[in-house]
């Protein structure tokens, strides 16, 4: 069989596509605001910028989960380094983080469920993917396993999470190569922030997973690549400048670091352009754009739109109709409504009833007691019963969506009319 290299295996090394996730970016410029407010308070001592440090750490989470706990990791290990240095007036910071992050935390993921041990299960899973063609690995250590042969088994595990952590962060290592010198480039206190949240999300994203939601406690690793980047930039600096006048040796890293690092860039580069040009993935039209736009323009701003998941998968998962006309749903983003713990089944049975009835009479009813004002759906694919057109007004129409507008009086007529002839 044909060896060849294959970019397909999970990676960091390409990791600024994370800050397309819009909650993430968010919650990355909120924290480095956070980080540079509790210097200047601890030079400064104003109590002022250490209470606006605290609320944009504790801040944090309510963009990203897992940068609000990175957040509050550090703060934990900051206290705790105030508390042996003898600076108790410097303590307030963490109790007022704490109060914004739990505020902004409960109400949405009371019941998104914690974490549970796997052990080295992300390690070991790495080392089988197909395309590396190490499974033989895996099932030596396994043999080992069962024999007993404890050593064998340690060394397995070791090689294994040797090739993840080089593979996964690739360059980013080069973070670890510091000097006490190089290191006071940070204040202590900077110094303990961010490495007891880096080593306390490393430890979580490798050994642990959540109860719901899928395997998304990777993330905790994407903050790890992220915040290490200022250990990785620091020693980069630090290095340079010892070789300082030494062009030759300059050249050299700078052209090992960037074959490292511009051949996974352009692999995924590749595929990007490729999938636009063949129009995979979720791809939003032209057509659907002006659909948006005539939501988002000549709508109430607090109209309530029903989106045909059935057809519009894509709203099932990402919240995108919402996002691009600014008007509020009646339900989307079901997705990430599941992997928070939220139980939406009564408005997922409405949506069914609405678009799967086939003429029910429950239609009218259902549209009127939830006050829904606008039905968005596809133009060739829509299963909306054909009664439903005697009291709606069809508002928008292109080649891939229309806009329908609920006629409440009409709506509620029909539903009365109905009633009476069921009498």
């Amino acid at each position: 069989m044909r060896r060849e290299i294959n970019f397909k295996m999970s990676s960091l090394e390409d990791g600024a596509k994370f800050l397309v996730n819009p909650p993430r970016a968010f919650a990355i410029i909120i924290f480095m605001a956070g980080v540079i407010f509790p210097m200047y308070w601890l030079k400064r001592k104003d109590k002022y910028l250490g209470i606006l440090a605290a609320f944009m750490l504790g801040s944090t989470i309510g963009y990203k989960v897992y940068i609000g706990i990175f957040s509050i990791i550090g703060l934990l290990f900051l206290s705790s380094y105030f508390l042996i240095k003898k600076k108790y007036k410097f303590l307030y910071l963490l109790p007022i983080a704490l109060f914004f992050s739990i505020s902004m935390y409960v109400p949405s993921n009371s019941n998104a469920g914690g974490l549970y041990f796997t052990g080295l299960y992300i390690f070991e899973n790495f080392v089988v993917q197909p395309w590396m063609r190490l499974e033989r690995l895996e099932l030596a250590r396994q043999i080992y396993l069962e024999h007993h042969n404890w050593l064998r088994v340690v060394e397995y595990e070791l090689i294994f999470i040797y090739l993840f952590i080089v593979t996964v962060f690739g360059t980013k290592l080069i973070g670890l190569i510091q000097t006490k010198k190089s290191l006071t480039s940070f204040p202590s206190e900077l110094n303990v922030f961010l490495l007891s949240g880096i080593f306390v999300s490393a430890v979580l994203g490798f050994c642990f997973q959540q109860q719901s939601g899928g395997p998304n406690s990777f993330i905790f690793l994407v903050s790890v690549f992220i915040f290490s980047s200022f250990y990785t930039a620091n020693a980069a600096n630090y290095w340079i400048k010892k070789i300082n006048g030494k062009i030759f040796y300059i050249v050299i890293v700078i052209v090992i670091l960037i074959i490292l690092t511009s051949t996974r860039v352009l692999n995924v580069l590749f595929v990007n352009i490729q999938s636009i040009q063949k129009e995979k993935g979720n791809i939003i039209t032209a057509e659907e754009l002006a659909a948006l736009s005539y939501l988002k323009n000549n709508t109430p701003p607090n109209a309530i739109v029903l989106v045909e998941h059935s057809i519009l998968t894509a709203d099932y998962e990402t919240p995108y109709v919402s996002f691009l006309s600014d008007r509020p749903m009646f339900l989307s983003s079901n997705g990430t409504l599941s992997s928070h713990g939220i139980n939406f089944s009564d408005r997922k049975n409405t949506v069914d009833e609405i678009f799967l009835s086939y003429g029910s009479k429950k239609v009218a009813p259902l549209l009127l007691s939830n006050n829904i004002d606008y039905l968005y759906t596809s133009t060739v694919y829509s299963s909306l019963p054909q009664d439903v057109m005697s009291y709606t007004k069809t508002e928008f129409r292109n080649r891939d969506i229309f806009i329908k507008k609920v006629l409440k009086d009409k709506a509620k007529a029909y539903q009365e009319s109905h009633d009476k002839i069921i009498k």
